[in-house]
Formats: structure tokens, sequence, C-alpha cells
């Protein structure tokens, strides 16, 4: 990859949901529940088939992470899913890259932390948490309660204090249904908690519930 833009500074965002509704008076009303990053990744030049094939795959994927290195790998869905294609650097077809819009499958209310590079961070992941939140009626998940009581690995989750740690959350959906995260990650005494809902549009899983894998990344400040 040889940059990002949107990643580490607010280039572009998307407001979600981006209402607006004009009263009776004249006056105009909005409602705006957070935001998302945009992020233009370029990615290139790759000169073998199987580099591209790689960007096909990549792209096509239903889930699909950034991850430079110097911040929490980031969660990313395509901006245009129509479809896509590379550009010739110097406009030779020995020199392919690709430029790709992607938006970012988290809400924010205030700008996420800058983090320190990905090897000092620790993750602690659980594979299959039940999503019962909806967009009218979210969902709030809390460390070492209900469906997160413990991680994978039986083990009860630390305690974290926001002051202290910087917190990433990342959502993995098992199905074809986003899994969205609203609003900021919060205190709760010597636990976090955080919240979600599954969207509106598209399936759930088998059995008809909706699931979604839990990774919970910590790096101290």
């Amino acid at each position: 990859m040889l940059y990002t833009k949107g990643l580490d500074d607010p280039d572009e965002v998307e407001f979600v949901p981006p209402l607006q509704f004009e009263a009776q008076d004249g006056s105009l009303i909005e409602e705006i529940k957070g935001f998302r990053r945009i992020i233009l990744a370029r990615i290139g030049v790759l000169q073998t088939a199987a580099d591209r094939l790689f960007m096909l795959n990549f792209l096509q994927s239903s889930t699909r992470w950034i991850d430079m290195g110097v911040f929490a790998a980031v969660h990313c869905v395509l901006a245009d899913v129509a479809g896509f294609e590379n550009l010739w650097l110097w406009e030779t077809k020995l020199a392919p890259y690709y430029e790709v819009l992607l938006k970012e499958n988290v809400i924010y209310q205030t700008w996420p932390d800058s983090l320190e590079p990905v090897e000092t961070e620790t993750l602690y992941i659980k594979t299959w948490v039940e999503i019962t939140g909806t967009e009218a009626s979210p969902q709030t998940l809390t460390t070492n309660a209900g469906a997160l009581a413990t991680d994978d690995t039986g083990a009860a989750y630390p305690a974290i204090n926001l002051a202290s740690w910087v917190v990433s959350v990342m959502l993995i959906e098992r199905q074809d249904c986003l899994i969205n995260r609203i609003g900021d990650v919060t205190q709760s005494g010597t636990d976090i908690s955080f919240t979600v809902a599954h969207s509106d549009i598209g399936n759930a899983y088998s059995d008809g519930l909706f699931y979604a894998q839990v990774v919970i990344g910590l790096q101290a400040k």
C-alpha cells in the first residue's frame, strides 16, 4: 500500500444518518448520530498476476481490513459496490495500481485516538456473539457480563481503565448483514461498554439469528 488518505486526519467523513428536516415554520432540523471515516487507499504498483488476483479477492471479501502497522486494523466496506478498475502509472499497462475508496464500518461521535504500532496491541477475541440490537433499539455489550462474560479462552477480561488504555473494538459479521458499533466506548466500573446493532438490511445466519466476532484491542497510552 503506497498511502492512505482519511485514516489519520478527517480528510473526508460521512455523517450517519444524514438527515435534515424542514419544519412548518421553515427552520431546518438536523439529526446526526455520528460519522464514519472515508478512506482512500492507493495500492500498487502490482506487477504480478497473483497480486492483482489478491486485489480481486480482497475487494469482494465480506470481511475487509486495512492494517497500516501504525494504527489498529480498520474494518471497511466499499464506497462503490458496483466494481473496480485499475489505473496505469505513466500510461503503461506494465505499472497497474489501484485507488480504492472505502467506508469504515464503525460509527464515531468523536475522532478516534491515534494508536501505537499494532505490535504493542493486545487482542481479546470472542468468536460468536449474538447481536440482538437493532437500529431502532441498539444493544449494549459490557466486558465480563452477558455475552462477553469471558473471551474465547474462557478467561475473564482484564480491568480496563480508559484513562490508561486506548481501546479499539472491531466487529466481524458472521452473515451478510452488517453489524455496526454506535457511539463511543464508555467506562463501566472496571469494565467497558459499547453499543451495537445489526442492520435492518441483510440476512440473518442460518439459525435466524445475528452474530459477530468481537475483537477488543488494548494499547497503553
